[in-house]
């Protein structure tokens, strides 16, 4: 997978591995029979990379946990970069739910697997137009008898690349602002959507839960678009619509010069420069005790609250920069140890 690709699948990864989004992905984009059908209140994530058996290319993947009418279910999401022409997608997803079986047959010596529910999400920049279902690999002309012996198995496409900016920005749906502010091309776009997401934040989520979220779209829009801007500026940017008027217009100018000039360096004038070097440096003085609570938030929601005590010293000691590369460890470690080991 090239540097690029990588990138931006880690950009919605880190998004989808919180439940709000995952939720907002799954009511938004799915059919509203299959959403209708999911109890939202027992999400449990389960990330994970499977590869394929040529080792030539890994399916970056996430995995929710979901009840339904009492059987658990798996839901399978594979994100999607480059939308090539690639029939050998289609086969790369069944592999992918094959190996999670077979790990689920190996290690808990069951006998019988989940249910599995695989969506691809496609956030490249073409339309995606690869086979959704097995039945489009085979001979159109098969004899009908025969159909009941061949594998059938689709999965569910999201093709992201299909929905314009405009639409975007019309939904209510926290995801489709993400993906608005994923695609905005100019500053005047970005303006749009950047405060279109900062009001449903403040409009949707707990204030108790805003900070934590305000934190992971920033990460997102860092990662994803506009990487010249520091994650801090995109938070910044995200609060707007918790400060007054005059504010917000501030951070929006912040936002748009580090875009036009390419660097950190863009100072303003006059009286708002004064006040913006102060927030800076107390945001930035502020930046690892707020790393450092999301992640042990993140840690006691996948490990529960014995193994954070166990670790909580060394979370407090960490710097920002390692709880970041922690926390992208989090989204994959099946156990505690596995978020740390390559420190120790």
């Amino acid at each position: 997978m090239s540097r690029p690709a990588q990138r931006h699948d880690n950009a919605f990864k880190l998004l989808l591995a919180h439940p709000t989004f995952a939720r907002e992905l799954l009511t938004g984009f799915l059919t509203p029979e299959l959403a209708a059908l999911f109890d939202f209140d027992t999400l449990i994530p389960y990330a994970t990379e499977t590869q394929d058996r040529d080792a030539a290319k890994k399916l970056s993947d996430l995995c929710w946990r979901v009840k339904v009418a009492g059987i658990e279910l798996w839901v399978l999401v594979i994100f999607e970069f480059q939308a090539d022409t690639d029939s050998h997608m289609l086969l790369r997803v069944l592999q992918s739910v094959l190996n999670h079986w077979r790990q689920v047959l190996h290690d808990k010596n069951a006998s019988h697997v989940p249910p599995v529910l695989p969506i691809v999400l496609n956030h490249g920049t073409r339309r995606w137009t690869c086979a959704v279902s097995t039945r489009e690999l085979l001979p159109a002309e098969l004899p009908e008898p025969l159909w009941p012996y061949q594998v059938q198995f689709r999965y569910f496409l999201i093709d992201g690349v299909k929905y314009r900016f405009d639409e975007l920005m019309a939904s209510d749906n926290l995801f489709a602002q993400a993906l608005a502010l994923a695609r905005a091309e100019d500053e005047a776009l970005l303006a749009r959507a950047a405060t279109q997401l900062a009001r449903l934040v403040h409009c949707r989520i707990a204030e108790g839960e805003r900070n934590e979220v305000r934190h992971l779209l920033a990460q997102f829009a860092h990662l994803e678009s506009w990487q010249e801007v520091p994650v801090e500026d995109w938070e910044w940017l995200l609060r707007s619509q918790d400060a007054d008027q005059e504010e917000a217009k501030m951070l929006a100018d912040v936002v748009r010069r580090m875009k036009n000039e390419g660097r950190m360096e863009g100072r303003m004038e006059g009286r708002m420069e004064g006040r913006m070097e102060g927030r800076m440096e107390g945001r930035m003085e502020g930046r690892r005790e707020g790393e450092a609570l999301i992640f042990m938030r993140q840690f006691a929601r996948r490990f529960g609250d014995a193994a954070l005590q166990r670790w909580r010293g060394r979370i407090e000691a960490a710097d920002a920069e390692t709880l970041l590369e922690w926390g992208e460890r989090l989204l994959f470690a099946q156990r505690p140890e596995e978020v740390f080991e390559k420190s120790l």
